[in-house]
């Protein structure tokens, strides 16, 4: 068991005004620590489709933004140096 714990805010933005296509979505990720509720860093967030790392991050100030993605199937991992702290699965449509 990890001695961290994570709780991860999944926020799904498309803005019609900045011209993104309706089948894009920018998808950031706010991890705050559970007990205080205070912004967490030094965490690697990834986005993974069919087991395959499409990006990843490392979250400096609480969160991390992935652009443009597509509708679909994602698993958003959150992890340290040495463990998996959280899991997401998210489908994306319309």
């Amino acid at each position: 068991m990890s001695k961290y714990n994570v709780l991860p805010e999944l926020v799904f933005l498309n803005d019609c005004r900045r011209k993104i296509p309706a089948y894009l979505f920018n998808v950031a990720v706010l991890l705050k620590d559970p007990k205080t509720g205070l912004p967490m860093k030094d965490l690697r967030v990834s986005l993974k489709s069919n087991h395959t790392e499409l990006e990843s991050y490392v979250c400096q100030a609480g969160s991390v933004v992935f652009e443009h993605v597509f509708l679909g199937r994602y698993a958003i991992e959150i992890t340290n140096l040495t463990a998996k702290l959280a899991a997401v699965i998210v489908e994306i449509k319309r």
